[in-house]
Parts: structure tokens; C-alpha cells; sequence
């Protein structure tokens, strides 16, 4: 009966009807402790709270779902479990208890493709708390070839937000040819570059933000033409 309320809970969070999807995880996780679904039960609930806004408790029942997986020796879905009580935190503003959940994983996580996912996140918790140093080693620490276009803004953000703008303008060319074909990240790193340029002059910033946003929004302008 777990396992058949846990499926129907799990077709409606499928659906985003995370309400619908919290009654039946609920009910199954009232059944009481069953061996190898109540840790996927808990797991599946702590979704459905964290899309619902109720942080704490998707942390909570997080953390249940993550011993019930340890006590099974279910170690993908305990880096699984980690891994979104650690996106959870820094969802909601924790940056510094994200922070020591993501280092724990990358520390421990031998999945190359989840641990790139991981290294992402962190880059950007860590940006988030303001920690642009810490986010930059993990971004030089890349090869070249592997960077996108996101990966460049962001160097490009933290050397700025360092005032070490020689070294930000040293990437802006190479960030704006990779993000030719992206115009919102290509328009981020040419208001860095104008920042720069301007020396934070606020009435010439203004008017390139004005102007990038037409070039955005090409209809907006139509009826005063």
C-alpha cells in the first residue's frame, strides 16, 4: 500500500500538483517505517514541500529520507538526498549551510556527471554569499574547451565584483564571442564591459541599459516610431 500511495503521489508531482502529490506522500509516510520505500517516500515528500515553500520541513523529512538510505546502503540515493537538501538551502537564502553540503558531496561524490552538477552549484551558491574568490578557483580550475557561455559571464562577474577589472576585461572578448548566439548572457557581459568602460558612471549606464533593453525587446518601441 506505500508503494502503490507513493506512486500515485509521485504522478501528480509529475504534474507540478505538489498539493494533490502531498496528501498521498503523506498518507504513505503515516503507514509507518517499511524497509527500502519509506526513505523514497520521504525523499519524494521533501520534494513536494520544498515546491510548496515549507523549507523546513522539506529539510527535515530530507534528512529522514537520507538515514533511512544510509541504514539501506542506498548510496546513489543518499548523494541524491544531499544533493537537494544542499540546493534546497541555497534556494531559499542558506548560503553558508549550502556551502558545507556541497563541499561534503564534492568531497565524496565519484560520479563525474554529478559531480560537474554539484561544482556548478557551488559556483553559484558561492556567488550568492559573495564569496567571488572561492567561485573563481573552481572556475579556473575548468579547462578552457569546457567552458559556455554562463561560464564566462560568471569570471567575468566575479573579477568585476573584485574590482580586478583588468582581469575582467581580459575574458569579456573571448565570453563575447562564445555567447554570440545568447543574447540575454551576451547583453550581461557587455553592461560589465560598459561598467567598466563608463567607471560606474551612472547617467551613461543608464542610457546602455536602455538601449541594450530595446535590442531585447524589439516591438516595444513600435508605436512611437
Amino acid at each position: 500500500m506505500q508503494i502503490f500511495l507513493d506512486y500515485q503521489g509521485v504522478r501528480y508531482k509529475n504534474e507540478n500538483n505538489f498539493k494533490k502529490a502531498r496528501t498521498f506522500f503523506e498518507r504513505a509516510k503515516d503507514l509507518g517505517k517499511y524497509p527500502y520505500s519509506f526513505g523514497m517516500v520521504c525523499y519524494h515528500l521533501g520534494i513536494a514541500y520544498d515546491r510548496s515553500s515549507r523549507i523546513v520541513e522539506a529539510i527535515n523529512i530530507q534528512k529522514t529520507a537520507l538515514a533511512c538510505f544510509i541504514e539501506e546502503g542506498n548510496h546513489k540515493r543518499q548523494l541524491y538526498t544531499k544533493t537537494h537538501i544542499a540546493n534546497t538551502y541555497t534556494q531559499y537564502g542558506n548560503y553558508e549551510q549550502a556551502d558545507l553540503w556541497y563541499k561534503q558531496l564534492l568531497n565524496n561524490c565519484d560520479n563525474n556527471e554529478i559531480y560537474e552538477r554539484i561544482k556548478r552549484n557551488l559556483i553559484w551558491n558561492n556567488i550568492k554569499r559573495k564569496a567571488y574568490s572561492e567561485a573563481l578557483e573552481l572556475l579556473l580550475n575548468r579547462q578552457e574547451s569546457n567552458l559556455t557561455s554562463l561560464s564566462y559571464y560568471l569570471l567575468i562577474l566575479c573579477f568585476y565584483k573584485l574590482h580586478d577589472y583588468k582581469s575582467a576585461m581580459s575574458w569579456i572578448h573571448k565570453g563575447k564571442e562564445e555567447s554570440i548566439h545568447d543574447l540575454i548572457t551576451y547583453s550581461k557581459i557587455d553592461t560589465i564591459e560598459k561598467l567598466i568602460i563608463y567607471d560606474d558612471n551612472p547617467n551613461l549606464i543608464i542610457q546602455h541599459l536602455e538601449e541594450t533593453y530595446r535590442q531585447l525587446n524589439p516591438c516595444l518601441d513600435i508605436e512611437g516610431k
